[in-house]
């Protein structure tokens, strides 16, 4: 700068201090948010058949939440599987919850649906429950459904060796009302496809800490859940809860 004017490096010094102070204001920006980024591993068996991947979630505070879920084989060793999920990479889905605006869900690089109001709080549930595991039965309450313990089963080998005893298991009864009839011929065709009444019970086994299994009264299958470490990331509200990019480019870091 030694062959520069007085008036050129003015200039110049005003262009540093202009992208110091952008930078500073964009790093500082009131509207960014911190949170957690909480994942987990899930396998879904039914009828012979499995599926599994891994799943993570973000919470804002005013109760708005995005979901993206990706089927993979061995997701909970692979550290690409992780990769795939924040970028939407493979065959998986986002579900958002907007506070007064419904849930939608979007299939990966496909159309978004709305899903009825009744799906909100099962969902809702299921991500307690992978979040907080056991800790998070009181919590089922504030979506809507009751829940009670169930004692132990006594299990009655009759092979010549002792079964595993489940002791160390717990299971909670998780009931769903009914919601609203649709009508008499409605409630029969319910019925006649095995579904009984309208309400549904879940059976939660909570295997130690972060493990549990769900089985439902009205669908077929079980549903295994084990959490992950989760991590902190910030994030702008107006552009995470809006299924337009993945995360990997919404979140920081990773951005």
């Amino acid at each position: 700068m030694r062959n520069l004017s007085s008036r050129q490096k003015l200039v110049v010094l005003c262009l540093c201090v202009g992208t110091a102070t952008a930078s500073v204001a964009a790093e500082s920006d009131p509207d960014r948010r911190t949170g957690t980024l909480q994942r987990a591993a899930w396998r879904f068996t039914a009828w012979g058949r499995s599926t599994e991947g891994i799943a993570c979630w973000l919470h804002d505070p005013d109760g708005t939440w995005r979901l993206e879920v990706l089927m993979a084989q061995d997701a909970e060793r692979d550290q690409k599987a992780m990769d795939a999920l924040l970028h939407q990479r493979g065959d998986g889905w986002t579900v958002v919850a907007a506070q007064d605006h419904g849930v939608f869900l979007q299939p990966w690089r496909d159309k978004i649906e709305e899903l009825p109001a009744l799906q909100r709080q099962r969902l809702t549930a299921l991500l307690e429950l992978s979040a907080a595991g056991r800790d998070a039965i009181p919590a089922l309450a504030l979506c809507g459904a009751e829940t009670h313990q169930r004692p132990p089963r006594r299990r009655c080998s009759r092979l010549p060796w002792a079964a595993r005893s489940p002791a160390n298991d717990e299971v909670y009864a998780v009931t769903w009302p009914a919601p609203v009839a649709d009508g008499f011929r409605n409630a029969l065709e319910e019925r006649g496809r095995g579904r009984g009444a309208g309400g549904e019970v879940w059976s939660v086994t909570f295997a130690g800490e972060h493990a549990w299994r769900l089985t439902s009264s009205r669908r077929a299958g079980a549903l295994q859940v084990k959490a992950l470490p989760d991590r902190q990331v910030a994030y702008h509200p107006d552009e995470v809860f809006v299924p337009l990019w993945p995360l990997g480019e919404l979140l920081s870091p990773g951005r």
